[in-house]
């Protein structure tokens, strides 16, 4: 994910990422079977001299092929983690005043594992830098308790409630702020896209009815602020309501799902079971299907749940 050279060999300038992914400057990550397939970069950041965190580093992922650039902070130790990243190259650079600049480029690929381990990089001191930086360790400041303040600026939401929408999308967006700086926000337990001034937007699914959001922002010293609202998606004008929607017109869905590892004349499956439940868990928890779930079913059970 990076195009710049490489840094790697400075004696000095240390850089070590764990990531999702085979990569050959990256530790193997712990690997667990059925995680979530997603691509992820993790770090921690520490002044070169006296391995202390660098506290508020400004971290950036630029995608090469979209030019989009996801921007973290480094926490009280000094880390930074980005989830839910794309396959691709990336180019990452890490600054901070005081510090010489840090960049490289990787190739992310998706992979199955939950755990990514950070790894530190050395930031080397910029000696035109003023004035000198002090090497106490910034957690000896008094710690930043006040979590941020969020602003929600699309939809409009009042006192919780939200505009009603007729579209399965929406993307929400809204502000940020914090005085140490914020360091993530999410929007239904999703990374949003967050720039430097704090200003988020990320996209959502809405089931028909009732659909509950929840902002979550957290600043460098990990302290978290929620902001709740609720979006009413509606059948739009015109539409055929099909029979399985109640009578309120809000709109029921129903899921089967069925996940077979075992069958009679092929080899056994190792994945379709988990995935099954993964899919089915998905859709129940997160979109408010009913859903009825089939493990190594015979052909007389998958019948009778169709029909049914």
């Amino acid at each position: 994910m990076s195009r710049k050279p490489s840094l790697l060999t400075s004696p000095v300038f240390i850089a070590a990422f764990a990531i999702g992914l085979a990569s050959p400057f990256l530790c193997t990550p712990v690997v667990k079977a059925q995680a979530p397939v997603t691509g992820a970069f993790a770090g921690r950041v520490v002044d070169s001299q006296t391995d202390s965190p660098v506290v508020g580093a400004i971290v950036e992922i630029t995608n090469t092929a979209t030019g989009f650039t996801h921007r973290r902070k480094t926490d009280l130790e000094g880390n930074w983690r980005r989830d839910q990243l794309p396959p691709g190259f990336y180019d990452i650079t890490i600054s901070s005043e005081g510090y010489k600049r840090w960049t490289t480029r990787k190739d992310l690929f998706a992979t199955q594992t939950n755990t990514v381990t950070p790894h530190p990089v050395k930031l080397e001191r910029d000696t035109d830098s003023q004035p000198p930086i002090s090497s106490s360790r910034p957690a000896a400041v008094a710690r930043d308790t006040v979590p941020p303040s969020i602003r929600i600026t699309a939809p409009q939401v009042s006192r919780g409630i939200g505009v009603r929408v007729d579209t399965s999308k929406v993307t929400v967006t809204g502000q940020a702020d914090d005085a140490s700086g914020v360091n993530d926000v999410t929007v239904q337990n999703m990374p949003a896209r967050l720039d430097e001034a704090g200003n988020f937007s990320a996209e959502i699914l809405l089931k028909v009815g009732e659909n509950k959001i929840t902002v979550t922002a957290i600043d460098i010293y990990g302290n978290r602020a929620t902001e709740d609202f609720t979006l009413q998606r509606s059948v739009p004008t015109g539409s055929a309501e099909p029979s399985s929607l109640s009578t309120s017109g809000l709109g029921r869905f129903y899921a089967l799902v069925i996940g077979n590892n075992a069958y009679q004349d092929m080899p056994r499956l190792k994945t379709a079971v988990n995935d099954a439940k993964e899919v089915e868990a998905a859709l129940r928890g997160r979109y408010g299907f009913e859903t009825k779930l089939l493990l190594d079913a015979k052909r007389k059970e998958i019948i009778q749940a169709l029909n049914e």
